[in-house]
Parts: structure tokens; sequence; C-alpha cells
């Protein structure tokens, strides 16, 4: 299929897929749905790596769901040992914009581990792929890829725009149903939420007394309620695990 035919296809059917993520109430029926709308395109392979809050884009707690890719290389990859090895998507991610994988090793810094890591690409033919990065609430960011059988060149452009707006709003849809699941009975009262965020903000319990014009062991009462209904004992627990649930924004 030639690059135009490619665009038109995916332009009909965009507005279709987007209207139809927020009526999707699962994470797999996202990806179903996802994979559905590319299946008449000329892509080849897709990846997509769900990531806890604060962790790398290759963390061995990281999800990766792909399709289309070699089943050995899938194998290989599942191993968090030579996961961790791979610098693109961080390097990607860091890079705010999406890339090729080769630009992103020829641009990498630690020069051995990117060609090393290439060497292992090129055994795969995994060569033609473009990075993108993809960003949502709490920090819960993630990272894709794409992959055709030849190189990208610039008439490609307007086609991994539209990819990369179908992907950061199905990526937005499941961090929606993740956070949902992982919130429920967990929500924090306007008070709570208030308190939270001043001691996020590094400030001290009587300094939050004042703020909030209440007492000191008012503010004592509302931390105790908020470790309770997030399961921590501390404040910077309680911190880590409300920004990474979206439950407080900094």
């Amino acid at each position: 299929m030639n690059h135009s035919a490619t665009i038109d296809l995916i332009r009909d059917t965009d507005a279709d897929f987007l209207d139809s993520l927020s009526e999707i109430d699962s994470v797999e029926g996202v990806m179903e749905s996802t994979r559905r709308h590319f299946s008449g395109v000329e892509l080849k392979r897709l990846s997509y790596h769900f990531t806890p809050p604060f962790h790398s884009q290759t963390s061995e707690r990281v999800i990766v769901v792909a399709d289309g890719f070699p089943a050995a290389w899938l194998e290989k990859y599942a191993d968090p040992d030579f996961r961790a090895l791979d610098p693109i998507p961080d390097f990607i991610m860091a890079a705010h914009r999406p890339m090729s994988w080769r630009r992103a090793i020829a641009e990498h810094p630690d020069r051995a581990r990117a060609e090393a890591f290439w060497a292992e690409l090129e055994k795969f033919g995994l060569v033609n792929g473009i990075g993108i990065p993809l960003y949502g609430p709490g920090g819960r960011d993630a990272y894709s890829s794409i992959a055709i059988d030849r190189p990208f060149d610039d008439d490609d452009k307007p086609f991994i725009r539209r990819i990369r707006t179908a992907f950061q709003s199905a990526h937005l849809r499941i961090s929606h149903l993740v956070l949902e699941e992982i919130n429920e009975g967990a929500q924090l009262s306007m008070r709570e939420t208030e308190v939270l965020s001043w001691i996020i903000a590094g400030k001290s319990k009587n300094d939050i007394a004042q703020i909030l014009e209440i007492s000191a062991a008012t503010v004592d009462t509302y931390l105790r309620r908020i470790y309770a209904k997030l399961k921590v004992n501390d404040r910077v627990k309680a911190s880590l695990v409300a920004l990474s649930r979206g439950l407080v924004r900094l």
C-alpha cells in the first residue's frame, strides 16, 4: 500500500476509533481495538510499554504488549536483564518526540551499549522502527513503537503523527481505567487532598495548620486517615503513592 493510500485509510477511520475509546471499559479491550484500527495499514510490528510511574521504560516491572515481532525476539526481550540493556525507549522518552530507532542508537551517549543492542536488533531484522513517547496522569508515561519493512522517510511524517495521536489517546484511556481500578475505595476527601498537597510541597505540620487555619492536631488526624486509605505509614510513601495514582498533582 502506498503512502497516500495508507494516510487516507487512517484518516477515514481515526474519528470513529478515537470516539470509541471512551466506551471501552477494559485495558484488553483498548489494546484489541488499537490492533484492529491498524490491521489494514502498512505496519508490521507494534509495541507498547505500560510502565509504573517513576520507573524506566525497560524496568522489569514494565508490561510489554507486542504484535508482529519474531517469537524468538519476544522471548529474548522478556528476559529482564536483556531488556535493561535496551537504550532506545528511555532515550526517546527523554527527547520528548518520535524518533527512529536508528537515530536513537546513533545519538545515544553510551556508544558501547547502543552499538551492542543495535547488533542484536540487526540479527532479527528489526532496524526500521520508530519510537513514540506517550504521556499520562501522575507520571504514568509509556513508550510505544511501530515498525515496517522499509526505512521511514519524510513522506511518512503525516502517517507517524496520526499513529502517535491514536496511541496517545489509547494510552490515556488505559491510564484512566488502571487508575480507576487502583483508586477504588481509596479516594481522598477535599481536605485530605489539601493536606497531602502541602506535604508534597514540603510544608511542615505546623505550616499546614497555619495555611489551612486548623490545629496541628487536626492535621495529624487527616494524615492518619490518608495513611490508612493509601496503606502507607509515612509522608514520603503517601506522597509517592498519591502522585502515582493521580490522586494529587504537583
